[in-house]
């Protein structure tokens, strides 16, 4: 199948499962659930089913028996975007072409539909987990070992995102909160010159409280600006999904965890074209906004030239390490030139 006819089957599964999920209760939820949704590539769950086609194809299985846990990338991802976008980390305005969803019902409701998706994404993968033990297809300590592996494997993605998302709000904000530091200290400063007499003994317990935090924030701020590189961002933030959706396929599709670590390296060199190919879009809005650290971004750090030429190789080797294992198809190719098309700059 080409790119956009599996997207389009990620988008009648996601409408099945809306349905099923909330049926005709939670109506505010489920009109909130489709607004976030929409506009989304649904890249990631295409990624999902493509190769969990052609592997039962291969094997010889039926391609009907598993399918809502791919939707699972799709809720986690989406799950992200909304707390990514709340005023409290980037403060945006709008997000896949709509108002952000914390500008048109609130930040609470929004941070609710976050955690719904997080609750649709458990439901989504558990159904497709209940079939690996009743499908008779593997053994019971095979299923077992595959249930096990793929609950620990989404777990982990979670706790890696998250983490992610922690170190990137930092770099993001690092600037501006070393702005107010330095302000808070020099107005610290006067105000304990001006009543030092008075209030000794008060102002040297709230200096050393004032320096305490400050030197906390500034380990950290130290840390997200000169330790951590941007590609250690990208694959938290972006190969981890990457990679859930390209093992779980896998892994459903082999009915069997052999070569995980295999497909696992397959996953990561399309992860970073994606991310670095998004970052190029993205640079003339950082620059606008006086983006000073660069290591949040792949193509402000090193250049849009190399940027380009480092998407371009990171996309060679994927169509590389996808031929090796046999996994090249129609949808492939169609993604691959979609993705280098946008570097025709």
């Amino acid at each position: 199948m080409s790119l956009h006819e599996l997207c389009n089957n990620v988008n009648e599964l996601l409408s099945l499962h809306i349905e099923s999920f909330f049926g005709n209760g939670d109506t505010t939820f489920k009109e909130m659930i489709k607004y976030v949704l929409k506009g989304g590539k649904r890249i990631r769950p295409a990624i999902s089913l493509d190769i969990y086609n052609s592997l039962c194809a291969k094997n010889g299985f039926s391609n009907n028996v598993f399918s809502t846990s791919f939707l699972a990338t799709e809720y986690i991802h989406t799950s992200s975007l909304i707390i990514d976008d709340l005023p409290c980390m980037d403060n945006a305005l709008t997000r896949r072409g709509n108002i952000c969803i914390h500008k048109r019902y609130g930040e609470a409701m929004a941070q609710l539909t976050s955690a719904v998706l997080m609750s649709m994404c458990i439901h989504a993968y558990s159904s497709d987990l209940e079939r690996v033990v009743n499908s008779g297809e593997t053994s019971k300590t095979i299923a077992s070992e595959i249930t096990v592996y793929l609950v620990n494997r989404l777990s982990t993605i979670v706790h890696v995102t998250s983490q992610g998302q922690i170190i990137e709000s930092i770099i993001d904000s690092s600037s501006e909160r070393a702005d107010s530091e330095r302000a808070h200290s020099e107005r610290a400063h006067s105000e304990r010159a001006h009543s030092e007499r008075a209030h000794s003994e008060r102002a040297h317990s709230e200096r050393a409280h004032n320096d305490s935090e400050r030197a906390d924030i500034g380990e950290l701020l130290k840390y997200a600006s000169e330790k951590v590189t941007v590609e250690e961002i990208i694959q938290k933030k972006t190969g981890t999904f990457f990679e859930m959706c390209f093992e779980l396929a896998w892994i459903l599709g082999n009915r069997s965890l052999d070569g995980i670590h295999q497909i696992r390296e397959v996953s990561i060199p399309l992860a970073m074209a994606f991310q670095i190919i998004d970052d190029i879009h993205d640079m003339t809005e950082d620059l606008q906004t006086d983006k000073k650290n660069v290591n949040g971004s792949y193509a402000l750090k090193y250049g849009k030239d190399k940027a380009i030429h480092d998407a371009h190789t990171y996309l060679d080797t994927f169509v590389d390490r996808l031929d090796k294992i046999g996994l090249s198809s129609p949808f492939f190719e169609s993604l691959t030139m979609s993705l280098r098309s946008k570097l025709q700059l």
